[in-house]
């Protein structure tokens, strides 16, 4: 069997092989960090080349752990980003001017045998351009997955650069969705959003004719909105169109006023199968500028679309000498724990405060919660790291969740501080990182099977 130097996995020919899946004996096997090969797991998700032994995707392996030959599935690609107008019209320059001349024949014919063909009505659904005889309404039309993030991220997630890239290239991850339209003079219109298609539960946004962007924060990635526009002409006749768009597959960055470091830890998949819900868990900086002023939420109506019942504030009480109440409200549940991090979490000391932390973090009655230290990035990254391994997310993406901190703080992109974490988790049993966790949590800290279990059924879709 081979070994692990320095990360590199060697064969059983002491030659370097991607860690992953790796070739021994003529034969394919998942080897995970400690050169282990793993068995009992019927699917792995390869998302990275492994030294060009096999593409990315999906494969089954045996009980022996041996991949099953011609059980390779394709990833599934991600689309493509929307193409701008500013980019579509660069392209029609292109277009050689007789292929234009016969278009705009082509479209005059149209028209006159059809003059009503660009009305703006109910079944005209994301038509950009649509309009009611020619009066001006324009609406966007989502034909490609909205991102929520900047475009360096978006490179990123087409797997176009690294994450280390992407922290050099950009401060800020987060991007709103944008709603681009455009209204006559003394026209208005309501815009109606909503998750479901029966709107059960909408979000009202007003449409001003002096304005052609309405910017939303904070909307769940890989979700299918729905939406409604009813425009009201300055004779105060309505018209309405409806229309649908669905956000990109990336992580979910937070924009929350005052607050730095701030996303959804919910949107990965996991090794079940499932995938964490959004909404439930933010994570984050101070909220109060105790430490650092700086980190200040300024109304706590910038939060109130959280509906947050639990300020799990992982900093020291010592921080303050008089009575605490959480920035979120006075409703709201507030305790500190003085959370270990890194290594520190294996020190006997640590075992009750870890415990107290996934105690609490086990009763579902302390959802949606926001969850915080200082900066959002040491003792946060730690709880987080462990929470996501009880969870089932991958490896990769657990580290990817802990660099993503390095927009804010850049040194934290190499990941490096997690060593504290793998050195203490090594010698526990277990063949993955998500086993090693659970272990150490059950047999070490005291928190059971059961509470683990309530901790997947609260975030596990």
């Amino acid at each position: 069997m081979g070994k692990i130097v320095d990360g590199i996995y060697y064969g059983s020919d002491n030659m370097p092989a991607h860690r992953g899946i790796v070739k021994l004996d003529g034969n394919f096997y998942y080897a995970e960090k400690d050169g282990i090969i793993v068995k009992d797991r019927d699917k792995i998700v390869h998302r990275e080349m492994a030294h060009n032994l096999v593409p990315s995707g999906t494969y089954y392996f045996d009980e022996e752990g041996k991949l099953v030959p011609d059980s390779y599935v394709k990833p599934n690609k991600r689309k493509k980003r929307i193409i701008t107008r500013l980019r579509a019209n660069k392209r029609i320059k292109h277009i050689s001017s007789a292929i234009a001349t016969i278009l705009v024949l082509v479209f005059v014919v149209i028209l006159a045998t059809n003059p009503n063909i660009f009305n703006f009505n109910r079944n005209n659904q994301n038509n950009l351009g649509s309009s009611n005889d020619n009066s001006g309404i324009v609406l966007p039309n989502f034909n490609e997955d909205v991102y929520l993030c900047s475009g360096v991220m978006q490179k990123f997630y087409e797997g176009e650069i690294t994450l280390e890239q992407a922290v050099k290239l950009n401060s800020n991850p987060y991007s709103p969705f944008v709603f681009e339209y455009k209204l006559p003079d003394n026209y208005r219109g309501l815009l109606t959003l909503s998750e479901d298609k029966e709107y059960s539960n909408p979000q009202k946004y007003v449409l001003n004719f002096e304005s052609t962007t309405l910017t939303i924060d904070n909307l769940k990635t890989d979700k299918q909105y729905f939406y409604s526009v009813e425009i009201t002409d300055s004779d105060d006749n309505v018209t309405t169109s409806e229309g649908a768009f669905k956000t990109a597959d990336t992580n979910r960055f937070i924009s929350i006023p005052g607050l730095y470091n701030t996303r959804d830890i919910g949107g990965y998949n996991t090794l079940y199968g499932k995938k964490i819900k959004q909404g439930l868990l933010i994570r984050g900086t101070e909220i109060d500028g105790l430490v650092e002023n700086k980190y200040f939420l300024k109304d706590k109506e910038d939060v109130g679309q959280f509906n947050f019942v639990c300020d799990l504030d992982l900093r020291s009480n010592t921080i303050i000498n008089a009575n605490y109440k959480s920035r979120l409200g006075d409703d709201v549940t507030h305790k500190f724990y003085d959370s270990p991090m890194y290594g520190g979490i294996f020190a006997n000391e640590s075992a009750p405060l870890l415990k107290e932390i996934f105690t609490d973090l086990a009763d579902k009655n302390n959802y949606p919660m926001y969850l915080h230290c200082t900066y959002g990035a040491d003792r946060t990254g730690t709880i987080i790291f462990l929470l996501q391994g009880l969870l089932g997310v991958s490896e990769e993406d657990m580290k990817n969740e802990y660099k993503l901190t390095g927009f804010f703080i850049s040194n934290y992109v190499n990941g490096t501080n997690l060593n504290g974490i793998y050195g203490g988790i090594e010698g526990v049993r277990g063949n993955t990182i998500n086993e090693k966790i659970e272990n150490y949590f059950v047999e070490s800290i005291g928190i059971t099977k059961a509470q683990i279990q309530t901790i997947r059924d609260i975030f596990l879709d």
